[in-house]
């Protein structure tokens, strides 16, 4: 695999079927041993970025790049999805619905050369905690572009539809490239 394109149908053909986020992870895991940093064909990130590599109703591929000390709304992703962090690190709280309101029930701290499972159901919030870009590929069990999802106001926590125009708005905003 020496391709992003390669890569990609390597995702492709592990990402169907109940076994789906186990193989994806795996195959994760021994792709960030094998480039002990970022993808060969991507390189350092320089700037942050939210970029779809592919996208049907089986699997998504992204690669983000979290801006230092960025920090998202809590959101749910309506699928599974696995994160392999190839640079930096990221902090997430996992929450909980609670009554018409939702609460912490935890988190991690996940570094360069980890992949993060999180199941369909999971509620997350992420933190870049450091001075430099985070950088990880992302994999969704579904079309993560077109499933409607939902994010919580970080401060009253009253849940709303995900509105990926203003949530991509402040990540540029928050960009320091």
């Amino acid at each position: 695999m020496n391709t992003k394109a390669e890569f990609i149908e390597s995702i492709r053909n592990l990402a169907d079927g109940p076994a789906a986020q186990n193989a994806v992870s795996a195959y994760l895991r021994e792709c960030l041993t094998r480039w002990g940093g970022a993808p060969p064909w991507l390189g350092a990130p320089i700037k942050a970025e939210l970029d779809l590599w592919f996208a049907d109703s089986t699997v998504s591929v992204f690669s983000i790049v979290w801006p230092p000390h960025f920090i998202t709304e809590p959101h749910n992703h309506c699928m599974w999805a696995t994160v392999a962090i190839y640079q930096g690190r990221e902090n997430n709280l996992y929450w909980e619905r609670s009554g018409s309101s939702i609460r912490v029930t935890g988190g991690g701290s996940a570094k360069a050369g980890d992949v993060i499972n999180l199941p369909e159901k999971a509620i997350h919030s992420v933190h870049n905690p450091v001075n430099e870009y985070t950088g990880a590929i992302h994999v969704y069990g579904g079309d993560f572009p077109n499933a409607p999802r939902s994010e919580w106001d970080p401060l009253l926590l009253t849940e709303r539809p995900r509105d990926m125009d203003r949530a991509a708005e402040a990540f540029r905003e928050s960009d320091i490239g």
